[in-house]
Parts: C-alpha cells; sequence; structure tokens
C-alpha cells in the first residue's frame, strides 16, 4: 500500500463517500441528495511531503498507486435515517485519532454535489470523498505518520468498518 521508499509522510484521513446514482450537471442544492445512489467508507491515504513539493496541491499526493482503500460496502441513501449524525471514526492500532459526526463536516453533502457538478457532470458511479474530520497526522504534534505494520480501521455508523493493514 505504502512505498516506503517514496516517502515517510504517509497520512490517513477518514472519509465517508457518496456514490452517486444518477447522473446530473449543474445540480441544486435542493435536488442533490435525489442523485446519491449510497454510501461508502475511504481513507484518502495521502503523501504529505509529496503535496507540498508539488505546490501544496492535492492531486499528485492523494494519486499514488494502491491508496485509497474504499468499502467493505455500499449502504444505499435510503438506509441511512439520520446522516448528520452519522459518527466517523478512524483508529490506528486501536487508538481513535478522528472522531465526528457528519454534521460537524465543513461542507455539507448537498453543498459538495451542488459545487462539483457546477459546469461538470456527475456520472452514476462517481464517487466523493466528503472530507475528514479533525485529528489527522500531520496536524498533530508530534506527527504521526503511517509505518509499515500499521492497522487502520475507518469506521461509520451505519457504514460498517473498514480495516487495512500498512505494508
Amino acid at each position: 500500500m505504502c512505498d516506503f521508499t517514496m516517502s515517510e509522510q504517509w497520512d490517513y484521513e477518514a472519509e465517508i463517500a457518496i456514490v452517486i446514482g444518477k447522473a446530473g450537471k449543474d445540480i441544486s442544492r435542493a435536488d442533490a441528495m435525489d442523485h446519491i445512489f449510497g454510501y461508502t467508507l475511504a481513507n484518502d491515504v495521502s503523501v504529505r511531503d509529496v503535496q507540498r513539493a508539488h505546490g501544496g496541491q492535492w492531486f499528485k499526493g492523494k494519486s499514488i498507486d494502491r491508496t485509497m482503500p474504499l468499502g467493505p460496502w455500499i449502504t444505499t441513501r435510503d438506509e441511512i435515517d439520520d446522516l448528520e449524525g452519522v459518527r466517523i471514526q478512524c483508529e490506528l492500532n486501536g487508538e481513535v485519532l478522528q472522531d465526528a459526526v457528519v454534521g460537524q463536516m465543513a461542507f455539507d453533502i448537498p453543498q459538495l454535489i451542488e459545487e462539483l457538478s457546477r459546469g461538470m457532470t456527475l456520472d452514476a458511479g462517481d464517487v466523493i470523498l466528503t472530507g475528514t474530520p479533525s485529528g489527522i497526522g500531520n496536524a498533530r504534534e508530534p506527527k504521526v505518520f503511517l509505518r509499515s505494520g500499521d492497522t487502520l480501521t475507518t469506521r461509520a455508523t451505519g457504514l460498517g468498518s473498514l480495516t487495512n493493514r500498512i505494508r
């Protein structure tokens, strides 16, 4: 998963991923939820020094092969009664490092869909990551980066648990 010859600054980001079910472009906030098929878990593994080396932009530091675990399944939109109350956590080697509810996110899901679909078609099957709670390794003092042998678990209410062994 992590190429430690490339970097030693591999970071975790527990996120909820939206799976688009109905294509659309310029989707209004009011119609945004109608375009969602369901939700799954993601760990947006990021290489922080690679991000900085490319002007702080996100693409390169988040696009290394085999660094976006998703799953373990898709929970359909109708199965989540209280999306704002869904709790997401990230646990590293048994210690909870991220813990928040969707209602605490910087941008709510309808806003994300409205903004991303402005001038760009979202197709059925597209996956959108919603952002991560506070507590990422790069923002801690001292910093906490992933090491070979670590166990990383992302979980959220109604979405299950996704566990990855870092190697």
